[in-house]
This record gives C-alpha cells, sequence and structure tokens, in this order.
C-alpha cells in the first residue's frame, strides 16, 4: 500500500485560514490511500471519496481565488492555471468513477491518490508558498 500524504511543517503556508484547508486535502487523500488498504474496494466509496476531494478542490481554489483578486496578486493567472489542471482530473476521475464498467478499481483509486498527492506536494510548496508575503502583508492570518 502507498504510504499516506503525511503533514508537517514544510507544507505550511504560515497562513491558518489556507494551512487547515491543505490538511482536508490530506484527509481527503488518504481516504483514497485507506480504501487501498482494504482487500476490495467498494465503487461507491470510492465515489463518495472522489466527489468529495473534488467538491473541496472548487472551495479551497475559490479561497484563494478570491484572495487573489482582492489583493491583485500579480501570479494569478499562472496559479489558477495549475488550478484548473486539477480541476480538470477531478472531473475526469469523477466522470470515470461514475461509470466503472469492471475497471480495475485498485489501479483507478491509486492513479486517483497518486495524482492528488503528488499535484498538492508540487502545488503547495513552489505555488502557494509564492503568495505568502502578499497573503502575510494583506492581514490574511
Amino acid at each position: 500500500m502507498p504510504e499516506k500524504f503525511v503533514w508537517n511543517l514544510q507544507y505550511s503556508v504560515h497562513l491558518e485560514e489556507i494551512d487547515a484547508q491543505h490538511k482536508r486535502f490530506f484527509e481527503l487523500i488518504n481516504a483514497i490511500y485507506g480504501l487501498l488498504a482494504g482487500k476490495n474496494i467498494d465503487p461507491e466509496s470510492l465515489l463518495i471519496v472522489v466527489t468529495h476531494l473534488g467538491d473541496y478542490a472548487y472551495y479551497h481554489f475559490a479561497t484563494e481565488e478570491g484572495y487573489f483578486k482582492i489583493f491583485h496578486y500579480r501570479d494569478e493567472d499562472a496559479h489558477v492555471k495549475e488550478h484548473n489542471v486539477f480541476r480538470a482530473n477531478m472531473k475526469k476521475f469523477l466522470e470515470q468513477a461514475r461509470q466503472l464498467n469492471g475497471k480495475d478499481l485498485h489501479a483507478f483509486a491509486t492513479e486517483i491518490a497518486d495524482f492528488a498527492k503528488e499535484w498538492m506536494e508540487h502545488h503547495i510548496l513552489i505555488e502557494d508558498k509564492k503568495y505568502m508575503p502578499l497573503f502575510k502583508a494583506k492581514g490574511v492570518r
């Protein structure tokens, strides 16, 4: 079984609201890894977790993008493009989860969890760290 996605201080953007939202992403990704730990993956359980992960992405990205607009973040376009990559992949995964038709659930769940983990890891450590100074200067805590 793949290792869980463990939160530690390297992922902190030192903004309580954003860190709390990122931690929720870790929980949702780990819920998929939790399904992988079982002998058989229930298709409905996988669909539910993928739906929650996709929905939460929209919520979290709206938070960040709202701040970008208010604060006139100079890298907004590039950052939103990255968000759109995640959105598009989650939409694709959700469509596939609704029509499993004999699909290898273990491989499919692994694909989703690994994509989300790798994307989040890169996004937080590289992209989100870029807006930290601006958000802090504007009083986001």
